[in-house]
């Protein structure tokens, strides 16, 4: 059964521990600040946006910042741990298909999800990729490109996509693609959708990626 949240579908069959309260409270309060984070990013910009911003808009103290997140920074590492959650999760709603049909479904779907966070903080997240030299954006075990390694090795292997590269030379043109898609995006002023931008871009590199 496929889920409807982008949530992480977990792999082991036991349930996890239950949680204390205190660490439930715990859990409550660090999102509530992350998506108040989100909220007053999106509204402000990330440089105009303060620690006080975002506790106010949280309706915590100030203080309880720092017991969640090192810095604003942070929250942006914070949101890629929560993309790659709509990454797994939108490829377990992509099913068995064709190649293009595949790739392009897991484009839209992720990135329908992904524009819902705003601009604001995709321009955040774009500027500080260099922000943070002890976590590699790009490593091969991150979702976004487990994802679309696995998707393009089925391609090769049902002899859909052309085997003159390596899966891992197609995910790295397509990472770059995507990338600059976002870019274009943060500037749009026209009210385009991320996810029909990058999915119209992704099936375009997947059409040449066919094996003739």
């Amino acid at each position: 059964m496929q889920s409807n949240n982008p949530k992480i579908l977990s792999q082991e069959s036991s349930a996890p521990p239950k949680l204390t309260r205190r660490k439930q409270q715990a859990l409550l309060t660090k999102d509530k600040i992350f998506q108040a984070a989100m909220e007053v990013i999106n509204r402000k910009g990330f440089s105009n946006t303060t620690i006080e911003d975002i506790t106010s808009q949280a309706g915590v103290a100030s203080g309880s910042f720092y017991t969640y997140f090192k810095s604003k920074e942070a929250i942006v590492l914070e949101t890629f741990r929560h993309l790659d959650e709509i990454y797994e999760w939108a490829y377990q709603q992509i099913g068995n298909d064709t190649f293009l049909s595949t790739i392009t479904r897991f484009i839209r779907l992720s990135c329908s999800e992904y524009e819902k966070r705003g601009k604001g903080i995709i321009r955040a997240i774009i500027s500080n990729y260099f922000s943070f030299p002890e976590f590699d954006f790009f490593q091969p075990d991150r979702s976004l490109i487990r994802c679309l390694q696995s998707i393009v090795e089925k391609g090769i292997s049902d002899g859909e996509v052309n085997s003159a590269l390596t899966a891992g030379e197609y995910v790295t043109q397509l990472l770059s693609a995507m990338t600059g898609v976002e870019v274009l995006w943060c500037f749009d002023k026209t009210g385009q959708r991320l996810a029909d931008m990058m999915a119209a871009s992704i099936r375009s590199m997947a059409l040449g990626m066919l094996a003739k």
